[in-house]
């Protein structure tokens, strides 16, 4: 099923399960990569494959936005390496920073703001018109493309 990242209702999927890691201690932990609404502390959520409500009892929130900072600021400092990207490469590190420019609560990071729309300044008409057409991008991203 296709999920609307705009859909206020929680979704996100499990990529990866780390099991066993201390043998003196029965521990796992999940990755997830949330798709739509906002995650809540404590909260119950349906497991689609389990078919039933599950409480994630320790959840941990990792952030890649130095990540993403890092690969936008290397666009700005040589903008020939778009050109070298693969197809999906620039579209994913867009979307991420679009993504991550707000936080939970709607406040935006200024620096990674900046550093979006620097890297967008250096893109071809072209690069940005397949960005419209093929990413998933935010209503505010999508209009400074546009202009």
């Amino acid at each position: 099923a296709i999920v609307d990242p705009f859909d206020e209702r929680f979704s996100a999927f499990v990529f990866k399960i780390q099991a066993n890691m201390n043998k003196n201690h029965r521990d796992r932990i999940a990755f997830m990569r949330i798709c739509s609404g906002k995650f809540q502390r404590g909260k119950e959520y349906y497991h689609v494959q389990g078919g039933k409500m599950i409480k994630l009892s320790q959840p941990q929130q990792m952030m890649a936005q130095e990540l993403i900072k890092q690969e936008l600021q290397s666009i700005i400092d040589d903008p020939t390496q778009l050109s070298q990207m693969k197809d999906n490469e620039l579209k994913e590190t867009v979307m991420l920073a679009d993504a991550a420019v707000k936080d939970a609560d709607g406040r935006r990071d200024a620096e990674l703001d900046k550093l979006l729309n620097d890297a967008m300044a250096v893109m071809t008409p072209q690069q940005k018109a397949e960005l419209m057409l093929t990413a998933n991008l935010s209503k505010e991203l999508a209009a400074q493309l546009i202009s």
